[in-house]
């Protein structure tokens, strides 16, 4: 039975409260409290309080105060412990929390779809493959379409060692990787892409797939 919770936090990257920079005291506080890891990424566009609209149009991204997205997954036991502080810290953005999908449910329900989350460092291998390329070819090998990759601007990982890297896709990025499939699909591919993850989190969640069109192929 799953015990985990995707916890997800969206703020302006330069709101602040009595203590300082939101999001940095939201980071520090998950490292302190010995969450096994951290993403953060910045949003290019979106839409804030009160539906209003913001644009990446300033040169140093952090100055254009986009919504910053913070995900970690946690064991249900220290969600409950962190929850409320990190509650009282958001007075400008949004906290949700999303339960993991039980894994009886997954090997019951074969016709419906999964939203698989893959939280991860970019981290070479001992073959000298990246672990990246790793599930990429994998989920290519399987016929898995419409895969997103972000990077993450700053986090940490299960050594809470925190990092912020400079150069895209260095072995440093945190990686989040988005995958829709069916559940069927996914008890084949799940045991794969975690064994190629050497450090991160594989997550699961039920999605409906609405539309999904294919293009003409070249």
């Amino acid at each position: 039975m799953a015990n985990r919770t995707l916890l997800r936090v969206l703020v302006p990257e330069m709101a602040r409260n009595q203590t300082g920079n939101v999001a940095t005291l939201i980071q520090r506080y998950l490292w302190q409290k010995q969450v096994a890891g951290l993403t953060v990424r910045r949003s290019l566009t979106g839409l804030a309080d009160y539906t209003a609209r913001q644009d990446n149009v300033l040169e140093d991204s952090a100055f254009n105060n986009d919504p910053l997205i913070l995900e970690a997954v946690l064991p249900n036991e220290q969600l409950v412990q962190v929850l409320p502080t990190i509650k009282s810290m958001v007075e400008r953005g949004e906290v949700t929390t999303i339960p993991e999908e039980a894994d009886d449910k997954l090997k019951n329900n074969l016709s419906d779809y999964m939203n698989v989350k893959i939280f991860m460092k970019n981290v070479k291998q001992s073959d000298g493959k990246d672990d990246l390329d790793v599930v990429l070819n994998t989920l290519q090998e399987a016929g898995i379409d419409w895969v997103s990759v972000t990077k993450g601007i700053k986090g940490f990982g299960k050594e809470h060692k925190q990092y912020s890297p400079k150069f895209s896709f260095s072995k440093n990025v945190p990686v989040v990787i988005d995958i829709f499939m069916t559940e069927q699909q996914a008890q084949t591919l799940l045991p794969k892409l975690e064994t190629a993850v050497t450090e991160g989190v594989v997550f699961k969640i039920s999605a409906s797939l609405v539309i999904k069109n294919e293009g003409e192929k070249h």
